[in-house]
């Protein structure tokens, strides 16, 4: 499926680890299943289940802020200003410390960032601390005096399909704290998520959810009734409603805690750009195997060359299956977050599939480039 993204490309997808942690809405989902089995008529269902909904967006809106973007100032030979082109998106607290995560589609390279809560404060001296192209997450720092409330991270790991969901953001770069509700559709979806520009972006293993998610809402929380964030809200269908993406939240969490300790994302690099294996794939490459990270013959590097997977001999074509005897599937194992598992300097043993042969090789998983 080809996406419309919220404002700013984003960038080619290649493994590596980011991805952070969040507790789901396992526990929330059963407490609303159990509202819903002990209501006595339908009347009374709807009643409960809006007030969920009313409970955890008044619980997130201090967590929740809009962003707003300017590029800087240009001008044309005779000193006049060109118009400024301007984004807004949303944001999500997650600590105390004032660090915002949002997509780093949203806030390119050199422009002005003014961030803004819930009551309607004004934060202009914004740090950008690190993005990730790679999984269209950034890290921004504010200077706050305990005003802002940072957001409860969930486990977007015991995530499930038709589980109740809500989400929170600035919609339409106008309406901050819109708050829309749905369930989780799907999981471990592969998208192509296409910025304003000619570039295009590979993300793999997001939920997916009817939950309506407008231009603006890009970076903004989905959360379980249980009020914990299980996703980053990162993409919409561009030809049809209801089908919105948002980033697993368990893939952020290792980049946070980097952030926290050391300043920066690190993350541990493997250098491949796959395609999650399904039918379609299997038939197009004629492949020998139904499950696993296809590296695709298309023209473009799917092994990044120096990388730790073309030292050890990984090439394109192969159908990488498993990394250390876990094996790759599409729902919530797929590469990218095996190897955000693993630590930088840690030796892993790749299972692939080359020519219909079974192999294992040994990977010695670097720290990702800084300008990938």
């Amino acid at each position: 499926m080809r996406l419309r993204h919220f404002g700013w490309a984003i960038f080619i997808l290649v493994v590596t680890s980011f991805f952070g942690g969040l507790i789901g809405g396992f526990l929330g989902v059963g407490v609303l299943d159990d509202m819903l089995f002990t209501s006595p008529n339908n009347e009374q269902v709807t009643v409960q289940e809006s007030s969920v909904v009313t409970k955890v967006a008044q619980e997130l809106r201090p967590s929740v802020v809009s962003i707003e973007t300017k590029k800087p100032p240009r001008f044309d030979v005779f000193g006049r200003e060109f118009e400024r082109r301007s984004g807004s998106a949303t944001g999500v607290v997650v600590s105390h410390e004032g660090i915002v995560l949002t997509n780093k589609h949203v806030v390119p390279q050199e422009s002005e960032i003014t961030i803004r809560n819930h009551q309607g404060k004004t934060y202009e001296d914004v740090e950008v601390i690190d993005r990730d192209p790679i999984n269209d997450i950034a890290f921004l720092q504010i200077n706050t005096d305990g005003d802002l409330q940072p957001a409860e991270l969930g486990d977007s790991g015991q995530v499930e399909v038709g589980q109740r969901v809500i989400a929170i953001g600035n919609a339409l770069g106008e309406f901050s704290n819109t708050v829309t509700s749905g369930i989780i559709s799907g999981l471990g979806r592969p998208v192509t998520a296409a910025g304003t520009g000619s570039q295009v972006a590979q993300l793999q293993g997001l939920l997916q959810t009817d939950a309506a998610i407008n231009q603006g809402n890009s970076g903004g929380p989905l959360v379980n009734i249980a009020g914990q964030v299980i996703g980053i809200n990162t993409a919409i269908a561009g030809n049809a409603e209801n089908i919105g993406f948002a980033i697993p939240v368990n893939q952020v969490k290792s980049g946070l805690e980097s952030v926290q300790q050391e300043g920066r994302i690190i993350k541990p690099f493997l250098g491949v750009r796959y395609i999650m294996v399904n039918q379609q794939v299997v038939q197009r490459a004629d492949l020998d195997v139904s499950q696993g990270a296809y590296l695709p013959e298309d023209g473009k590097p799917s092994v990044i060359s120096g990388s730790p997977a073309d030292k050890a001999g990984i090439k394109p074509g192969d159908v990488i299956t498993a990394i250390g005897g876990e094996k790759i599937s599409r729902q919530d194992n797929n590469l990218a977050l095996l190897i955000n598992q693993r630590d930088v300097g840690e030796a892993v043993q790749v299972s692939l599939v080359r020519d219909g042969e079974e192999q294992t090789v040994e990977v010695t998983l670097e720290e990702a480039p800084q300008d990938l």
